[in-house]
Protein backbone atom coordinates (compact mmCIF):
# COMPACT_ATOMS: atom_id res chain seq x y z
CA UNK A 1 0.00 0.00 0.00
CA UNK A 2 1.52 3.33 -1.09
CA UNK A 3 1.71 5.70 1.90
CA UNK A 4 3.99 8.44 0.55
CA UNK A 5 5.12 9.72 -2.83
CA UNK A 6 7.22 12.65 -4.00
CA UNK A 7 9.28 13.25 -7.10
CA UNK A 8 12.25 11.68 -5.31
CA UNK A 9 10.83 8.87 -3.19
CA UNK A 10 7.99 6.38 -2.85
CA UNK A 11 7.19 4.58 0.40
CA UNK A 12 5.04 1.45 0.46
CA UNK A 13 3.81 -0.31 3.59
CA UNK A 14 4.19 -4.09 3.35
CA UNK A 15 1.64 -5.25 5.92
CA UNK A 16 2.57 -8.94 5.77
CA UNK A 17 6.13 -8.08 6.87
CA UNK A 18 5.28 -4.95 8.89
CA UNK A 19 7.96 -2.97 7.09
CA UNK A 20 8.13 0.15 4.95
CA UNK A 21 9.76 -0.17 1.55
CA UNK A 22 11.45 2.95 0.22
CA UNK A 23 12.12 3.28 -3.49
CA UNK A 24 14.12 6.25 -4.71
CA UNK A 25 13.34 7.66 -8.15
CA UNK A 26 16.01 8.70 -10.59
CA UNK A 27 15.14 12.34 -9.90
CA UNK A 28 17.05 12.34 -6.59
CA UNK A 29 20.27 13.27 -8.35
CA UNK A 30 18.84 16.81 -8.47
CA UNK A 31 17.95 16.97 -4.76
CA UNK A 32 19.33 19.68 -2.56
CA UNK A 33 20.57 18.80 0.91
CA UNK A 34 17.41 20.39 2.36
CA UNK A 35 15.21 18.25 0.11
CA UNK A 36 17.18 15.16 1.16
CA UNK A 37 16.54 16.02 4.81
CA UNK A 38 12.83 16.45 4.03
CA UNK A 39 12.71 13.00 2.41
CA UNK A 40 14.58 11.40 5.33
CA UNK A 41 12.06 13.09 7.66
CA UNK A 42 9.18 11.65 5.62
CA UNK A 43 10.72 8.18 5.94
CA UNK A 44 10.95 8.53 9.73
CA UNK A 45 7.45 9.99 10.10
CA UNK A 46 5.87 7.23 8.01
CA UNK A 47 7.78 4.54 9.88
CA UNK A 48 6.48 5.94 13.15
CA UNK A 49 2.93 6.27 11.79
CA UNK A 50 2.86 2.65 10.57
CA UNK A 51 4.77 1.32 13.60
CA UNK A 52 7.02 -0.79 11.39
CA UNK A 53 9.70 -3.11 12.72
CA UNK A 54 12.06 -2.66 9.79
CA UNK A 55 12.90 -0.78 6.62
CA UNK A 56 13.66 -2.02 3.12
CA UNK A 57 15.51 0.72 1.25
CA UNK A 58 15.95 0.25 -2.49
CA UNK A 59 18.76 2.61 -3.36
CA UNK A 60 19.32 1.24 -6.87
CA UNK A 61 18.32 4.64 -8.33
CA UNK A 62 19.88 6.62 -5.50
CA UNK A 63 22.45 8.97 -7.04
CA UNK A 64 22.59 11.67 -4.38
CA UNK A 65 25.88 11.64 -2.48
CA UNK A 66 25.09 12.16 1.22
CA UNK A 67 27.47 14.79 2.59
CA UNK A 68 29.11 14.40 6.01
CA UNK A 69 26.87 17.24 7.29
CA UNK A 70 23.68 15.41 6.22
CA UNK A 71 25.07 12.18 7.69
CA UNK A 72 25.55 13.90 11.06
CA UNK A 73 22.11 15.56 10.85
CA UNK A 74 20.50 12.18 10.11
CA UNK A 75 22.27 10.57 13.05
CA UNK A 76 21.02 13.30 15.41
CA UNK A 77 17.52 13.82 14.01
CA UNK A 78 16.33 10.74 12.11
CA UNK A 79 17.93 7.69 13.71
CA UNK A 80 16.55 8.52 17.18
CA UNK A 81 13.07 8.56 15.60
CA UNK A 82 13.74 5.14 14.07
CA UNK A 83 14.82 3.77 17.45
CA UNK A 84 11.81 5.28 19.23
CA UNK A 85 9.54 3.74 16.58
CA UNK A 86 10.93 0.26 17.27
CA UNK A 87 12.95 -0.15 14.08
CA UNK A 88 15.91 -2.44 14.57
CA UNK A 89 16.58 -3.85 11.10
CA UNK A 90 17.35 -1.98 7.88
CA UNK A 91 18.00 -3.77 4.59
CA UNK A 92 19.55 -1.81 1.74
CA UNK A 93 19.44 -2.88 -1.88
CA UNK A 94 22.50 -1.06 -3.12
CA UNK A 95 23.59 0.42 -6.46
CA UNK A 96 26.86 -0.30 -8.13
CA UNK A 97 28.01 3.34 -7.95
CA UNK A 98 30.97 3.29 -5.60
CA UNK A 99 30.63 6.83 -4.23
CA UNK A 100 26.90 6.54 -3.55
CA UNK A 101 27.49 3.19 -1.81
CA UNK A 102 30.20 4.70 0.36
CA UNK A 103 27.97 7.60 1.40
CA UNK A 104 25.17 5.19 2.41
CA UNK A 105 27.60 2.99 4.35
CA UNK A 106 29.12 6.03 6.07
CA UNK A 107 25.63 7.19 7.05
CA UNK A 108 25.05 3.92 8.89
CA UNK A 109 28.46 4.22 10.61
CA UNK A 110 27.32 7.31 12.52
CA UNK A 111 26.86 6.89 16.29
CA UNK A 112 23.11 6.12 16.29
CA UNK A 113 23.31 4.29 12.96
CA UNK A 114 25.36 1.59 14.66
CA UNK A 115 22.36 0.68 16.85
CA UNK A 116 20.57 -0.99 13.92
CA UNK A 117 21.13 -4.33 12.27
CA UNK A 118 22.05 -3.21 8.76
CA UNK A 119 22.78 -5.48 5.83
CA UNK A 120 23.42 -4.57 2.18
CA UNK A 121 21.95 -6.74 -0.57
CA UNK A 122 22.05 -6.94 -4.34
CA UNK A 123 18.44 -8.14 -4.74
CA UNK A 124 15.07 -7.33 -3.18
CA UNK A 125 14.37 -11.03 -2.59
CA UNK A 126 17.49 -11.54 -0.45
CA UNK A 127 16.71 -8.39 1.53
CA UNK A 128 13.13 -9.51 2.26
CA UNK A 129 14.31 -12.97 3.34
CA UNK A 130 16.67 -11.37 5.85
CA UNK A 131 13.96 -8.99 7.13
CA UNK A 132 11.62 -11.95 7.73
CA UNK A 133 14.06 -13.49 10.25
Amino acid sequence: MRIYESKYLMIDYLADLNINEQTWTDQNVRMTEEECKNEFTAIAQNAEKMKVRGLLASTLNFQFVISPQVQEWTDKNIFPQYLASGIRKIAYIVPTDFFVNVSIEQLMDEEKGKEFQVVFFDTREKAIEWLKK
